[in-house]
């Protein structure tokens, strides 16, 4: 059973995990010349599915925030949103699947299919 103080390590194990991809660049891997793929939604995924549909979303405002001091605030209000919502939605999405008895095994790779955007 989940307990609070599991919660919070956990988040804070997240949130560490969200800086490090974002200071050191290991999170991103590069397609073509201006296009990358980022990694940074598995942690807010992972937030999401352990802890809930808050810890989705405050690892997505984390992500926001941390992104928005490296690139020195030009960010716009869809952008400040979406990773936020990313972890809300993939939440509450894992919470109802998980109910359903017939479908709870694969809720876990449905929601974590629905955090990629």
């Amino acid at each position: 059973m989940k307990t609070k103080k599991f919660n919070i390590k956990f988040l804070t194990l997240m949130i560490v995990i969200i800086i490090i991809i974002y200071i050191t660049q290991l999170g991103y891997i590069q397609l073509l010349p201006k296009i990358y793929i980022t990694l940074v939604t598995i942690p807010i995924a992972l937030g999401a599915i352990v802890v809930g549909p808050i810890g989705g979303f405050i690892c997505g405002i984390v992500s926001n925030i941390v992104w928005g001091i490296l690139s020195g605030f030009n960010l716009s209000a869809i952008a400040m949103l979406a990773r936020p919502l990313t972890g809300l939605f993939t939440g509450l999405i894992f919470k109802v699947l998980y109910n359903n008895k017939k479908i709870k095994k694969s809720s876990y790779y449905i929601a974590a299919f629905c955090c990629l955007y």
